[in-house]
């Protein structure tokens, strides 16, 4: 591979990694509802009221079998959007 090759490949790869190390789930639970940032793909925060929602709890679950990895993502099945990291 030549110099410039090398120097072109070697920036990508840092891109990439500078990408994912950027990458954070924002999550504020208020009295008025719940608050999400996934940035850098959402730069404001996404608001879900209790009142649009049907049931809030915590469950442990498994991001590669129910929604096909990690990032945004919509469940198999209709189990709905998830939000991980």
């Amino acid at each position: 591979m030549s110099n410039e090759g090398l120097l072109i490949t070697s920036f990508i790869f840092a891109a990439i990694l500078l990408f994912f190390l950027n990458v954070k789930l924002e999550t504020y639970i208020q009295s008025n509802g719940v608050y999400v940032r996934f940035f850098p793909f959402h730069f404001s925060f996404k608001y879900y009221s209790f009142e649009e929602m049907n049931k809030v709890y915590v469950r442990k679950y498994a991001p590669l079998w129910e929604y096909g990895g990690w990032g945004l993502r919509y469940g198999m099945f209709g189990r709905g959007k998830a939000y991980n990291v």
